[in-house]
């Protein structure tokens, strides 16, 4: 009896590293963009406990943030699996318009290829 081996789809995060992988190696500065918040608890010095909310990054900022080589434009990328490649969330869409409104370049990637595709570079 033979067995079928079916190769697992790739998630967000993984596309989010491949897609990483190869604008490092064109030079470009990228970094992933964490966005949330959480409540924190804070005792100062005179033994008062406050309770803060804290916010990092701006809700809709994309996956992927960094700088083009060469032109110093900024980009933006928002990452999807293949399969919500149509799914940003309207806060998404609305950064990714800004983003492209202001003279940089955000777009959505569900793929290393869409994104060389949409930066006009190659694959190594």
């Amino acid at each position: 009896m033979s067995r079928l081996f079916i190769k697992p789809k790739p998630n967000e995060r993984q596309i989010r590293e491949l897609i990483i992988e190869v604008l490092t190696r064109r030079r470009y500065f990228v970094w992933t963009n964490n966005v949330g918040s959480m409540e924190k608890e804070h005792t100062d010095k005179y033994g008062y406990t406050r309770r803060h909310h804290v916010q990092f990054g701006k809700a809709g900022m994309s996956d992927i943030i960094g700088i083009q080589p060469d032109t110093g434009r900024f980009v933006a990328i928002e990452v999807k699996t293949p399969e919500a490649k149509n799914r940003a969330t309207p806060l998404q869409k609305a950064f990714i318009d800004e983003v492209n409104r202001y003279g940089g370049i955000g777009f959505v990637a569900w793929s290393p290829e869409v994104v060389c595709d949409k930066l006009g570079i190659k694959m190594l």
